[in-house]
């Protein structure tokens, strides 16, 4: 009798081992890590080169999704966003929108982006580093970025979607994501637009180089063909303005998305031909 514990043990070890070997082959062991900062909140870790269920994720010296920056040698293209253009770990490397634009405008596409970025997050990396002696700079940002300001709130490190180190076991990730209860929103009485628009018009006026907005549709307006209240906000705030946009409702179908807001790689391929197109319309 006294061997049943002992092969009781041993089949819930050999269970966990063998749930150990599959979350690792759905990449649960390696989840970008991301930096805390106090002037953008946060962004992808540099120096990072990841593989995980065939998806291949980079970042450069900076934390961009891209390559490395290097001395410039042909026409640069800073490319700003959240996690649409970001691709996460669901689009690898080549996939990705500004990887497509990348080769098939000929010009160098910098990915400066981090999961739900808005403007404000982009303005404010912006002015910690510069524009990177870019020729153009294009904004992909969604309705919902109207008023998805900075809040400072501690996630990284404290979300498991923001991990600041590499788990021991892909168990400890997927057990975190399982038992994490994120904090309720606090409701907005007054939204505030973000004044991360107005800062990017004038950082790119300010450095004389083009800017121009594509507004990327979520599922629910790709049905109803049209921005919500939210978007058209965003859209008379830009023309006001004088920046062009790009709208990509008539470019965009369901079957593009994997959720309401992200893209998969027929999504991506859209986008990054959309931004191919923009390249391709400034002259040198």
């Amino acid at each position: 009798m006294q061997k049943w514990p002992l092969r009781t043990a041993l089949v819930i070890v050999a269970l966990l081992a063998c749930w150990e070997v599959v979350l690792r082959m759905r990449g649960y062991h390696q989840l970008p890590l991301f930096v805390a900062d106090e002037r953008f909140e946060y962004i992808t870790a540099p120096g990072q080169v990841l593989e995980a269920a065939g998806v291949r994720f980079i970042t450069n010296e900076v934390g961009m999704r891209c390559g490395p920056i290097g001395a410039k040698k042909k026409k640069r293209v800073l490319v700003i966003g959240d996690s649409v253009i970001n691709g996460g770990l669901s689009s690898t490397q080549d996939s990705l929108g500004t990887s497509i634009a990348e080769r098939a405008s000929g010009a160098q596409v910098l990915n400066c982006s981090a999961p739900s970025w808005g403007p404000d997050n982009a303005a404010a990396f912006l002015d910690a580093h510069g524009l990177f002696e870019a020729d153009l700079l294009i904004a992909v940002f969604s309705s919902h970025d109207a008023f998805d300001r900075m809040t400072f709130e501690p996630i990284v490190g404290h979300d498991p979607a923001y991990p600041d180190h590499r788990p021991w076991l892909a168990l400890e990730t997927y057990l975190d994501n399982l038992l994490f209860s994120p904090a309720a929103n606090a409701p907005l009485g007054n939204p505030i637009f973000n004044e991360g628009w107005k800062r990017l018009v004038e950082k790119a006026n300010s450095a004389g180089i083009p800017f121009i907005v594509v507004l990327h549709p979520e599922t629910p307006e790709v049905e109803q063909r049209r921005y919500d209240m939210r978007g058209q906000q965003v859209l008379d705030s830009l023309h006001a303005w004088g920046v062009p946009v790009v709208e990509m409702l008539d470019r965009m179908d369901r079957t593009m998305y994997w959720d309401e807001i992200h893209l998969n790689d027929r999504g991506q391929q859209a986008l990054g031909a959309s931004i191919g197109s923009i390249i391709g319309s400034i002259g040198d």
